[in-house]
């Protein structure tokens, strides 16, 4: 009443079996997003999930599979899949602008000391650098690299035990182009985002890719 909400739960359970909500946001730790999607699906909800959609790939497979089952939308929030940049990021590729696709590099940095959040650096809630913001780096090298890449190898700089506060990846997909993430939860940088996308006839280069919404800047340089 305070501060004019009309209803208030005292807590998520409470707040899915209530009958008038037909949808819920999840904006948990990493690690309880499957345990509260399985129950908003369970009580009938549709749920928009933050990303990464869950803790792991056996997670992701079950609520996936109890999705299908029922007649509910689930869907993961990573806003910048909606854009109309991205959109136009993809049309470029598509249209062979580029030439054939020789690296796709991506990096999303963000200063989070350890002091300032626990849940980002708590293993057993799946904290570290490639679980929370990682997460757009390898969405994006399966958008614009065009498949699921294999890692060649990877780098992690440690912000706690089994927790990453940076990680560093070079990677390769199956049509031969190669990619590279980089992502960090203990920047020296406030916020840094960026997609460069690489061909034979051209290189593009997205400022902000993440955030798209705060002063986006796209570039085509072209090979000739």
């Amino acid at each position: 009443a305070k501060h004019g909400i009309a209803r208030v739960h005292e807590n998520y359970a409470a707040l899915i079996a209530d009958p008038d909500v037909d949808a819920v946001y999840i904006l948990a730790p990493t690690g309880l997003h499957g345990r509260w999607t399985r129950a908003a699906l369970d009580a009938g909800k549709h749920v928009l999930c933050e990303k990464p959609f869950t803790a792991n790939a056996a997670e992701a497979r079950e609520i996936a599979e109890l999705a299908a089952k029922s007649d509910r939308v689930v869907m993961e929030a990573l806003q910048y899949r909606y854009h109309p940049l991205t959109s136009r990021v993809e049309q470029i590729i598509a249209s062979g602008e580029l030439g054939r696709l020789q690296r796709v590099e991506v990096a999303v940095c963000v200063m989070l000391p350890k002091r300032s959040n626990s849940n980002i650096y708590d293993y057993s809630l799946a904290g570290g650098a490639l679980m929370t913001d990682g997460s757009y780096t390898v969405d994006m090298l399966r958008t614009f690299g065009g498949s699921t890449p294999e890692v060649v190898s990877a780098r992690a700089k440690l912000g706690g035990p089994e927790v990453d506060r940076a990680m560093t990846a070079e990677l390769r997909f199956a049509g031969g182009h190669t990619g590279r993430l980089h992502c960090a939860l203990w920047s020296s940088d406030l916020f840094r985002a960026s997609a460069r996308i690489v061909g034979d006839r051209g290189r593009l280069h997205w400022l902000s890719p993440a955030a798209p919404q705060v002063l986006p800047r796209l570039s085509i340089q072209s090979a000739d």
